[in-house]
């Protein structure tokens, strides 16, 4: 190249080079040189040019970016400086906490539906055992009447409340026995008192897991089993 003609470069620099001015035909020359048609210290563009422009532009505004660049480099950029980043995109982490509730909803619907049967199953067995305690004591109580009571000693027992009441009538006297009762165990209907050896007393629990629990003077206690009308006898219900 000869002196005061500079190849186009692909980006512009920010000024004319030290020493330089812009001639009218667009190009750079030495301050000391006269261009043709031009005069020493003239810093005019060539007609058609905006001033500062680059011999191997053309006229007109200078273009979004500089070939050879990426697109995001723009006119005027300066070796050493990055350009701007672009605004983070919000996408990723809405659909990031979209799916991480999702699972979430996900687990907790699994949790439930196996702690709720669980759950269930030890409630039932806690009635369970509330209906096994309360007609234990009934059927201590009664052989406890029965061991000491006259020929013809006639037992009656209802639930009331909170307690049950067992009443005695003989020929020793009569008497009333309070018991505590478990709310939700009621007695068998066909609980019955005939004598020493042939009486049975039930209770059910509607909310346990058995429900029906009896106790008969001869053969103890029968779970998931109610009392017959007679004969101091149970049978199974299951």
């Amino acid at each position: 190249m000869s002196e005061g003609q500079p190849g186009p470069s692909p980006l512009p620099p920010a000024g004319p080079p030290p020493g330089c001015y812009l001639a009218p035909d667009g190009r750079y020359y030495p301050v000391a040189a006269a261009p043709p048609g031009g005069q020493a210290g003239q810093g005019q563009a060539a007609p058609g040019y905006p001033p500062g422009a680059q011999p191997g532009y053309p006229p007109g505004p200078p273009p979004a970016y500089q070939p050879g660049y990426p697109p995001g480099y723009a006119a005027g950029f300066q070796p050493g400086h990055q350009p701007a980043a672009p605004p983070k995109s919000r996408t990723g982490l809405i659909v990031a906490l979209a799916v991480g509730g999702g699972i979430l909803i996900l687990v907790l619907v699994i949790l439930a539906a196996v702690a709720l049967p669980l759950f269930t199953q030890q409630q039932g067995k806690a009635v369970d055992s509330s209906a096994r305690a309360n007609v234990g004591a009934l059927a201590a109580e009664v052989a406890t009447i029965y061991a000491d009571a006259s020929p013809d000693t006639e037992i009656a027992i209802s639930a009331a409340g909170d307690s049950y009441r067992i009443e005695v009538h003989s020929s020793y006297g009569d008497e009333d026995i309070t018991l505590p009762r478990t709310e939700g165990v009621d007695l068998q209907p066909s609980s019955h008192f005939e004598g020493p050896e042939s009486w049975c007393i039930g209770v059910r629990a509607d909310e346990g897991k058995v429900k029906d629990f009896a106790i008969t003077a001869r053969g103890g206690l029968f779970e998931g089993a109610v009392c017959d009308h007679s004969g101091g006898t149970a049978t199974s219900n299951q």
